[in-house]
């Protein structure tokens, strides 16, 4: 039995819903865990959820899937990706949920205050998402400059 490759790690991590994805799309068992997760960060009354992505993303019958199961909701989602064609999808589904925006990897920090996160709550999630990148065979996110999280309070560069 062939062992199949990850593309997509997910995790709730302080009530946020962290989604991983690697180059490719989501494999369809992959996807079904995640939609297990969507439905209890919804059950929440409070559902937010961070996607960063190297550019998989969900086919459009995933993506319907997703939109059923949010129908209705005030869900806040934030995708980050450089690829233009995972902003494409992210514009896609803001049609049906308003909440949702793509963000570049350098604008983590504006991901993050459209989570309404707190300080804690954003170095929090950002040590997860390391760990998640780092089961997919990823580099760390900050890597090349991308994602610095900084203090709010302190003045950027």
């Amino acid at each position: 039995m062939t062992k199949q490759t990850a593309h997509m790690k997910t995790e709730i991590v302080d009530g946020v819903l962290l989604v991983v994805h690697g180059h490719e799309p989501p494999s369809d068992d992959e996807w079904e865990a995640y939609l297990a997760q969507v439905k209890l960060v919804v059950a929440t009354g409070r559902p937010r959820a961070m996607a960063v992505t190297e550019g998989g993303a969900p086919s459009l019958s995933q993506r319907t899937q997703l939109n059923r199961i949010l129908r209705g909701t005030r869900a806040i989602g934030a995708v980050v990706s450089d690829s233009g064609f995972v902003r494409g999808i992210v514009t896609a589904l803001s049609w049906f949920n308003r909440g949702v925006r793509s963000f570049s990897p350098e604008d983590f920090e504006a991901a993050c205050a459209h989570l309404e996160l707190s300080d804690a709550q954003l170095h929090g999630l950002r040590s997860r998402l390391d760990a998640l990148r780092d089961s997919l065979g990823l580099a760390p996110f900050a890597s090349a400059g991308r994602g610095r999280v900084a203090s709010r309070d302190q003045p950027r560069p």
